[in-house]
C-alpha cells in the first residue's frame, strides 16, 4: 500500500513527525517558524523540516484538500440540481393537473400555460437546452415546438384546445395555435 505524502516516513522520528504535522496543521500560509519550541531551535526545526521534505508533503496535503473539497462542491451541486429537477416536475404536474380541474372563477387557463412555459423555462435551463422556435397562442401565451414534444405538454395542448372549443366553439380563432395550423391557400 502507497503511503500518502503527508503520513510518516519510514525512520522519520516521532518528535519530528509530530512538529511537521504542527507545520501542516498552520495551513496554505505556513512556515517553518510558526513551528519553533523551547527544546527545538529554528536551525534545527529547518534542518529536519528540509531532511524530511516537509515543504513539498504540506503542498501535497493542500492540493488533496483542495481536491477533495473540489469532489464535494460537486457532488453538492449534483445534488441540489437532482432536487431541483424533481421540485420542477412536481410543480409540472401540479399545473398540467390544474389544466384538467381548472375553475374559470378562480384562475385563467392562460395563467396556468404562462405558469407552464415558465417550468419549461426553468427545466431547459436547468438542463442547458435552448427552446428551438417560439410560437404565440392567440391567448397571448407564449410556448416552443419544444414544449408540445413531450407527451404530458401534448396532452396540455389538447386540454387547452378542447377547453378552448368548449368555451368559444370549435371554429374559432383563439383554438388555433399560431405556427402549427398550416397557413390557408
Amino acid at each position: 500500500m502507497e503511503i500518502k505524502a503527508w503520513e510518516r516516513r519510514k525512520g522519520e522520528p516521532a518528535k519530528w513527525f509530530d512538529m511537521f504535522l504542527v507545520y501542516l496543521r498552520l495551513g496554505t500560509d505556513r512556515a517553518f517558524s510558526s513551528v519553533v519550541r523551547d527544546k527545538f531551535p529554528y536551525v534545527s526545526i529547518q534542518r529536519n523540516a528540509t531532511k524530511w521534505d516537509w515543504k513539498a508533503r504540506a503542498d501535497a496535503w493542500d492540493n488533496e484538500e483542495r481536491c477533495e473539497a473540489t469532489r464535494k462542491y460537486e457532488a453538492d451541486r449534483l445534488e441540489d440540481r437532482r432536487i431541483r429537477l424533481k421540485t420542477l416536475k412536481a410543480i409540472r404536474g401540479k399545473l398540467l393537473k390544474g389544466l384538467k380541474d381548472v375553475d374559470v372563477s378562480a384562475m385563467k387557463p392562460k395563467d396556468i400555460f404562462s405558469a407552464l412555459a415558465t417550468n419549461a423555462d426553468e427545466f431547459r435551463t436547468e438542463l442547458g437546452d435552448q427552446p428551438s422556435q417560439r410560437i404565440t397562442i392567440q391567448a397571448g401565451i407564449t410556448l416552443t415546438m419544444d414544449d408540445f414534444a413531450e407527451a404530458k405538454h401534448v396532452k396540455a395542448r389538447e386540454e387547452l384546445d378542447a377547453w378552448t372549443a368548449e368555451r368559444n366553439g370549435p371554429g374559432s380563432p383563439e383554438a388555433v395555435i399560431d405556427g402549427l395550423t398550416p397557413p390557408e391557400e
